[in-house]
């Protein structure tokens, strides 16, 4: 019995396990990919990768800034415009960079 092309992708991903990614919510860092925590300080918590020493660690599809006064700078999810945010979060521009982000409102 031949098993449908959707059965065994959907098989697949139950079988790895599901992980956000940048920007995904999160509860724990468990939620999130690999190498990254769940900032539960931001609103639905947010999965990011510090990359303070390290900018290039940032996967495909996000972008390494600071957002606060502080010296950390984090992976955040890039956008083009709001809606490719989540719910409660808009697309802001990185000072520096030709990349924006999504960040809470």
């Amino acid at each position: 019995m031949k098993m449908p092309l959707l059965a065994l992708l959907l098989l697949a991903v139950a079988a790895t396990g599901c992980h956000g990614s940048i920007g995904s919510p999160c509860n724990q860092s468990a939620d999130c990919g690999g190498g990254q925590v769940c900032g539960t300080n931001y609103p639905g918590g947010y999965c990011y990768i510090d990359c303070t020493n390290t900018p290039s660690v940032c996967p495909g599809g996000s972008t390494c800034a600071s957002t606060g006064t502080g010296v950390t700078a984090e992976c955040y999810d890039n956008c083009f415009h709001n809606g490719d945010c989540r719910g409660g979060y808009s697309c802001v521009p990185v000072a520096d960079s030709v990349n924006s982000i999504c960040l809470p409102l």
